[in-house]
């Protein structure tokens, strides 16, 4: 065969290049009418935003004129007027002008309405009390009155810390007498911000940077009348010199109008939009930024520039196939690579079936399943057919997918372990598997190899194992506050007997009669009562407090607790109750209650600092196990509801799941301890119950509590004795053991001034022999823990001699040191320290069968 004419071996590389060429200058062409489209429609929509601002700026001017014509011509007010500014009567306040003033201020949502006679002097108000009128508007009124006409000022401010504000001012028109005069001037203050900016501000379409301006000028200077996107406080305080040319403000006080590009206050270059306000000093200027204006230019210069390229790589490819030389050489090559290529999936294919976890191949591209080995068949749930026509985005849950997209547009590589990643199965399970990727070509396409090993079981039991591990050092921490709580309640319970008994003997004196004395005594009293309190919540918070349960009806205590409730309240918010009438007694403490509603109601109170409504209610409900398997503890039954809500500023979904830890507060620090929410937690677990919170930010907070129903009716409500002179012919015999003397020597003469027989040992050593030496004992008041014999044994040894005494323990100690000591059986008579007077003399009647 004859070689070719070396003419004709050229062909195709020249007819490459001039393809080439052509290629380039087209998609050069496309490139620029996109930029110029792009352009005019940005300029097309800033003009139309323009000119609507303009508009509705100065409809809302004329519609200010348009109120103070309205209220310098009302015939119904302006007689009342006249004569109230002319000729007061020394009673009138002008009650009837206010409320008409007010009208006008709530109604347009005017700042402040004030009436000013013809000296410029403020008659009536509302709004800002005392309304600040300043040298401005003095001279503006004296205008008003001299033109008889509505005058609406430029936006200013008075002083450094007065806001920003126009002022419409209304001559008060005399209709008596043959002309209309002024007799005063109705001054109505307008904050731009709640009607004027939002009009300047608001865009018609989502934009990144586009920004409104209303300017003004002022001298040699142009003013910015608004706040800006990216400025703040600047209005009447930012400035810049009308020589600025580049600036688009400066050019539109300047008298320019229509598109220009420049410079804006942030030194960013823009395109704008200039128009004057009719009727107004001010100028509008629409713009956005040059950036944002050609960023969606950004993906087409991309794909003209790929398709360019991707064209010429075609044109090059079809140059370089025909350019090929030695055809049968050629063919031999593909030949062993083909042999090599098979060889290869023949040994991937034995190693991709029989391997133990899930394997698949995906599409880098199309991201479709190339291939799934018999594994992920099971494993997924999927059929292989199934498998071929989904992509890998279809096993993720759809929070992964943008994630997952950005890992697999990464640049590829070898074998990579990229972390581990949630995949869904078949039936709608979510798994969590660990991710081993090898990059490679799957049939002449670009393709990843991906290993999904399994580790949810391995996730699940450490998740679960650090799970205990919280769980177990919160409790060893709740055991060890409660074991200090223990420790330091039963030497301070006894200091608050002595101090209460004491205090309550001296009120009953008759020097108690002296006022300054008698109060005294009485803070003493208050003082131990709050001491009580701090230990019992000191108590709560460890669950180790002596509970004293009886039935009761939850709206009564509630109703009990309202009185407190209005002194812990402010003013400014609502409190409301809803109590079902026909609620469920339960069994609880009426004080740990209290408790309840009290740390609920004061955190609604601090969540709502400038007011709100705090709603209270009751209701029977029946939690089902459906509910009880989404909430851990619960138990099915039936329950008594407790809500406590309120529309303050709520919480976080992290806030909440952290709302009963523990020394956890959201409040300024030395505002809050941390303890309120754990003390409620721990009251009403110990009450068998369960507390949940419902929050979120700008929405409020509800607390609910479930207490378990019980079927018994409620008990009565009680009235407390006062320790009365024992009236009985025969008074009882009380034996009174107790090792702390101070403690003793007050109950022996709390209960010797009511009339009772009163032994008193020290301990169980001195208590038995006495007992043995008295034919009659009616009662045994005895302390539960004491040294050598413990209440318990004193009561075995007594009633050896006396079977029928009554006995009555009392304690300072914690439930669990008391309930160790054998004494909180069922039907045990017991008198938790501190305790009054009037607590005493209950308890003893109630041991005595009294």
């Amino acid at each position: 065969m004859e070689p070719r004419p070396r003419s004709f071996q050229h062909a195709p590389f020249l007819l490459f290049l001039l393809l080439a060429l052509g290629i380039v200058v087209a998609g050069g062409v496309i490139f620029r009418q996109e930029t110029t489209r792009a352009r005019k429609a940005t300029e097309e929509h800033l003009s139309s935003i323009a000119d609507l601002k303009a508009a509705q700026i100065a409809n809302w001017r004329r519609e200010r004129i348009a109120d103070a014509e309205v209220i310098s011509r009302n015939p119904l007010h302006s007689l009342r007027t006249r004569r109230f500014l002319e000729s007061p009567s020394p009673d009138d306040r002008g009650d009837d002008l206010r409320n008409w003033m007010e009208s006008w201020r709530k109604s347009f949502g005017y700042h402040d309405v004030v009436l000013l006679d013809r000296n410029g002097r403020v008659r009536l108000s509302v709004g800002s009390s005392p309304p600040f009128i300043g040298a401005f508007a003095t001279v503006k009124v004296a205008e008003v009155l001299r033109s008889g006409s509505p005058v609406l000022s430029d936006i200013h401010r008075l002083s450094n810390w007065d806001f920003p504000h126009m002022d419409l001012y209304a001559p008060l028109l005399s209709t008596t007498g043959k002309g209309k005069e002024p007799v005063g001037v109705m001054m109505l203050r307008i904050d731009p911000a709640h009607f004027l900016y939002p009009e300047i501000q608001a865009w018609p379409l989502p934009s990144r940077t586009a920004e409104t301006l209303l300017v003004r000028r002022e001298g040699d200077s142009v003013v910015f009348l608004n706040e800006l996107r990216y400025r703040k406080n600047t209005i009447l305080s930012l400035r810049f010199p009308i020589a600025d040319s580049r600036l688009p403000a400066a050019a539109a006080v300047g008298g320019r109008q229509g598109i220009m590009e420049g410079v804006d206050y942030r030194g960013v270059p823009v395109v704008a939009a200039l128009r004057p306000i009719p009727d107004s000093p001010w100028h509008i200027v629409a713009k956005v930024d040059s950036d944002e204006i050609f960023a969606p230019l950004r993906t087409r210069i991309l794909v003209i520039s790929s398709a360019t390229i991707l064209l010429v790589l075609l044109t090059g490819l079809g140059f370089l196939l025909w350019w090929k030389r030695n055809e049968a050489r050629h063919f031999r090559t593909m030949y062993a690579a083909e042999e090599a290529r098979r060889e290869s999936e023949r040994i991937y294919k034995e190693l991709f079936e029989n391997n133990p976890n899930p394997m698949f191949v995906y599409d880098r591209d199309t991201l479709r399943f190339l291939a799934v080995n018999d594994v992920a068949v099971s494993h997924y749930g999927y059929s292989r057919e199934e498998f071929f026509g989904m992509t890998i985005e279809q096993i993720r849950p759809p929070g992964d997918i943008p994630l997952m997209r950005k890992s697999v547009r990464g640049v590829p590589g070898k074998i990579r372990r990229v972390g581990t990643w949630k995949h869904l199965r078949k039936e709608g399970g979510i798994i969590d598997v660990e991710i081993t990727t090898h990059d490679l070509e799957f049939g002449g396409r670009p393709a990843r190899l991906v290993l999904a090993t399994d580790v949810t079981e391995r996730i699940r039991a450490e998740a679960e194992r650090d799970n205990l591990e919280k769980q177990l050092a919160e409790a060893q921490r709740m055991e060890s506050i409660g074991r200090l709580a223990g420790g330091v309640a039963h030497d301070f319970n006894n200091l608050l007997v002595v101090i209460l008994g004491h205090a309550e003997l001296l009120l009953n004196r008759p020097a108690a009669a002296d006022p300054a004395l008698g109060d005294s005594l009485r803070e003493i009293r208050k003082a131990g009562e709050r001491a009580a309190n701090l230990t019992r919540q000191l108590l709560a918070f460890g669950r180790k407090q002596v509970l004293e349960i009886k039935t009761i009806d939850l709206n009564r205590v509630i109703a009990e607790f309202e009185g407190m409730l209005s002194r812990l309240i402010r003013e400014s918010i609502d409190v409301a109750t809803h109590l079902a009438p026909d609620l469920d007694p339960v069994k609880a403490d009426p004080f740990q209650i209290e408790q309840i509603l009290l740390n609920l109601c004061i955190n609604a109170r601090d969540a709502m600092p400038a007011g709100g409504r705090l709603t209270v209610e009751t209701t029977n409900v029946t939690l089902d196990e459906e509910y009880a398997k989404g909430h851990t503890g619960v138990l099915p039954g039936h329950y008594v509801m407790l809500a406590v809500s309120d529309t303050g500023s709520g919480m976080d979904a992290e806030t909440v799941e952290k709302i009963f830890d523990p020394f956890y507060t959201t409040k300024e620090k030395g505002k809050g301890t941390g303890l309120g929410l754990s003390m409620v937690y721990g009251i009403v677990k110990q009450h068998g119950g369960n507390i949940w919170g419902y929050s979120e930010p700008g929405m409020g907070t509800t607390f609910k509590v479930y207490l378990p129903r019980v079927d018994e009716p409620a008990a009565a409500e009680e009235t407390v004795p006062v320790l009365p002179a024992h009236a009985s012919v025969d008074p009882e015999t009380i034996l009174v053991v107790e090792d702390e003397d101070k403690v003793r020597d007050l109950v022996c003469r709390l209960l010797s001034k009511a009339g009772y027989n009163v032994i008193e040992a020290r301990g169980g050593p001195e208590a038995v022999p006495l007992a043995k030496e008295r034919k009659t004992i009616h009662l045994l008041l005895t302390d539960v823990v004491m040294p050598e014999m413990s209440g318990r044994i004193v009561r075995d040894r007594v009633a050896a001699f006396h079977p029928d005494i009554k006995v009555l323990y009392m304690s300072g100690y914690t439930d669990d040191v008391v309930a160790h000591q054998g004494v909180l059986e069922a039907g045990a008579h017991f008198l938790q320290k501190p305790f009054t007077a009037r607590t005493l003399a209950e308890k003893v009647r109630e041991a005595l069968g009294g």
